[in-house]
């Protein structure tokens, strides 16, 4: 099944409470955003993995995850600190930099 399609067992697992806050069936994960939610699920609960890297053939659950991998073969590092000019291939991994060197 693709991650796009939802069935209605797991539709049914979306649980909103009084305060309008979604808690995952599976685990202690909440968020108020629905769609939060349904990405935790394809993420860390679902086996769905319709993403493919094509040069080492790993499989992600998103398309934004195996777009990042992918600069792992490209050497593609587009994230500069604008101070010491280090690369990175995250943007949060820039930001945790930029947070270590205050």
């Amino acid at each position: 099944m693709h991650s796009n399609m939802l069935n209605g067992s797991l539709l049914q697992s979306l649980i909103c409470n009084d305060e309008g806050i979604y808690t995952c069936a599976n685990c202690t994960y909440a968020t108020p955003l629905k769609n939060n939610l349904l990405r935790h699920y394809r993420v860390v609960h679902s086996e769905d993995r319709p993403y493919i890297c094509s040069v080492c053939f790993r499989s992600f659950s998103l398309k934004q995850s195996l777009k990042i991998h992918f600069r792992t073969h490209t050497g593609e590092r587009p994230f500069v600190c604008k101070k010491c000019h280090k690369t990175f291939i995250q943007k949060c991994h820039l930001n945790a930099h930029i947070c270590q060197k205050r």
